[in-house]
């Protein structure tokens, strides 16, 4: 019996890329499960199965199939839930990088966090708690990871509860055109709020910050008032309620009966001077005329204006008063005088007088120069106005003495102003001083002692421990190795001696300057034209013959040359002799 022919059936597996979940690995292959799953007709296929398996290529752990074996994958998602934090946003530069890049993380917090504490969870085991809000950082393997963070820290407060407010109104019940107060009252504090009252009448505030106002009524009627409330919201108003209507009853007026007022300024005045008059009058007449009486017998005509001026003319105590009447033509309208104002008139004084005193008189410019005003009165409403001379005063005030340091060298003209304080309100000048010189001077610079200068051949003499000793009118010594003697210390600036009486102020002196240098010029000038300037040389040369002049008419037996220095290019010249004669002859460069 023959054996029966073995049938071998190959199957032939195509092997494609899978499509492998995120974070899949390839599970280790056995050899001994495959072999047990694969027969063929009892034989096993050892040696196909092995070649297949040493064919296949070898997958790291940790890597998914068709992914490159140097690149991570990151991915930033949500924190998982826990209490106490609150997710972050978190933003990554690249969603991938290579093994040992650096990655930048971005992290931003919830809206209303302040100083968030970051916590970030890298995806890789590792985790950091920071504040910055940039961080960086680097994979050591290949894979996919997910970031997230969380804010553990300072979570946005909650806001406060929204308060009630209450509206009162003082009064409730009154006359129209009278103000009425109204004023709201919050149960709680509350940031940024904002008030704005309704009257009732068609009329309101705008928002603001003051929780009072006041409001008149025009019109008698019952009103209903409230007031509302609001806040900043992040940049925009949000209302936040309003309180219950108030009441307010408004009654029709009476018409008031027509006064007047009368105020004088001063009230106590000197014989001779002004005393005004004003008069504020109410009435339902726009029409009205004014008439003052004095107290003393005088008084103005009917006018329109409501003022008036008066001088007293001899020291008493008067009641004066105003009176109103309408312009208009109507029978019967009284006339209506104002209360007595009492009006007290003293005896003239003497007239107010001032002088200054400057001390010192001259100074420099680190010299405080003190101003003295001197009056002839002791009234107590005196007031100063000290005038410096170089542009500058002082403030009205009650002391006599005024103080003044003037940093540019110059000659200042000052001068101070006396006044009287007219009741509290203004200050009239009552006299002016004459004015006083300030001369100042800048400082002269501090004069170095003189370097003493050994006696020669002779040795200082000093006892070891003994200080120098110098007797008077001798010339300081210095020993050998010691530094010479410094100088003198600086002038104080508070020195306000005056410099020497002797040469007058260089503002004045300029003119001796300039004598000085034109004299300088003028030496110069001559000492130059004596020494340096070229003088022509005479020098007679005997020439018989050779004068060239007119032989016939006039022969000359010596023929006179003058020898010119180097430099002199022509000019006339003039040489005297002995004899009558005077011989004149020009000198050309080219002869």
């Amino acid at each position: 019996m023959g054996s029966r022919p073995t049938t071998l059936s190959i199957a032939l597996i195509s092997v494609t890329r899978p499509n492998f979940p995120v974070g899949w690995k390839l599970p280790p292959i056995n050899p001994v499960s495959i072999l047990k799953t694969m027969k063929i007709q009892g034989r096993y296929l050892i040696v196909p199965l092995l070649a297949v398996l040493t064919c296949l290529p070898a997958v790291p752990s940790g890597t998914a199939l068709g992914q490159d074996a140097t690149w991570v994958i990151i991915r930033a998602t949500a924190p998982p839930g826990r209490p106490g934090r609150v997710p972050a946003r978190v933003t990554v530069s690249k969603s991938r990088v290579r093994v040992g890049e650096w990655l930048m993380v971005s992290l931003a917090p919830p809206a209303g966090v302040n100083r968030p504490l970051f916590r970030v969870s890298f995806g890789d085991g590792r985790e950091e708690v920071t504040r910055n809000r940039q961080i960086d950082h680097k994979y050591g393997r290949v894979g996919h990871y997910d970031i997230y963070a969380s804010v553990e820290s300072e979570a946005p407060p909650p806001p406060p509860p929204v308060p009630r407010v209450v509206l009162s109104v003082a009064p409730n019940t009154t006359p129209v055109e009278k103000p009425v107060t109204f004023n709201a009252q919050l149960s709680s504090s509350y940031p940024g709020i904002k008030y704005r009252f309704v009257f009732g009448d068609n009329d309101q505030t705008a928002w603001q910050d003051q929780p009072l106002t006041t409001h008149e009524y025009a019109q008698a009627n019952t009103y209903r008032a409230y007031v509302e409330i609001g806040a900043d919201d992040n940049g925009s108003f949000k209302p936040l309620g309003g309180s219950a209507r108030e009441t307010v009853r408004v009654n029709a007026q009476p018409q008031p009966r027509d006064s007047v007022n009368l105020n004088a300024n001063p009230t106590t005045v000197a014989v001779g001077r002004r005393v005004t008059f004003n008069a504020r009058a109410i009435s339902r007449d726009l029409n009205i005329s004014y008439r003052f009486v004095f107290g003393d017998g005088s008084a103005t005509d009917w006018q329109t204006s409501s003022q008036a001026l008066y001088d007293y003319a001899s020291p008493n105590s008067y009641q004066a008063y105003v009176q109103i009447r309408s312009s208009s033509i109507t029978f019967g309208r009284p006339v209506i005088s104002s209360a007595r104002q009492p009006i007290q008139v003293i005896a003239p004084q003497r007239r107010l007088a001032v002088d200054l005193t400057v001390d010192p008189a001259t100074a420099n410019t680190e010299t405080l120069v003190t101003l003295t005003a001197r009056v002839n009165s002791r009234d107590t409403n005196i007031r100063y106005r000290f005038f410096y001379g170089d542009g500058s005063a002082s403030e009205w005030q009650v002391g006599r003495r005024s103080s003044r340091r003037y940093p540019v060298a110059n000659t200042y003209f000052a001068y101070v102003e006396a006044g009287l304080l007219n009741n509290n309100l203004a200050i009239n000048v009552e006299a002016t001083s004459k004015t006083k010189q300030v001369a100042v001077t800048p400082i002269a610079p501090p004069t170095p002692s003189p370097t003493p200068t050994p006696t020669p051949g002779s040795s200082p003499t000093s006892s070891p421990g003994s200080s120098p000793t110098s007797s008077p009118g001798s010339s300081p010594s210095s020993s050998p190795g010691s530094s010479p003697t410094s100088p003198g210390p600086p002038r104080s600036i508070t020195d306000s001696s005056p410099p020497p009486a002797d040469g007058d102020p260089p503002a004045r002196s300029w003119w001796k300057y300039l004598l000085v240098a034109l004299l300088i010029a003028f030496v110069g000038y001559r000492t130059y034209g004596l020494l340096f300037a070229p003088r022509p040389t005479f020098r007679p040369v005997p020439d018989a013959g050779g004068s060239g002049v007119d032989e016939v008419t006039n022969p000359l037996a010596i023929n006179s040359q003058i020898l010119l220095k180097p430099g002199i290019a022509d000019g006339l010249y003039r040489v005297n002799t002995d004899e009558p004669n005077l011989v004149r002859s020009i000198r050309r460069e080219n002869d």
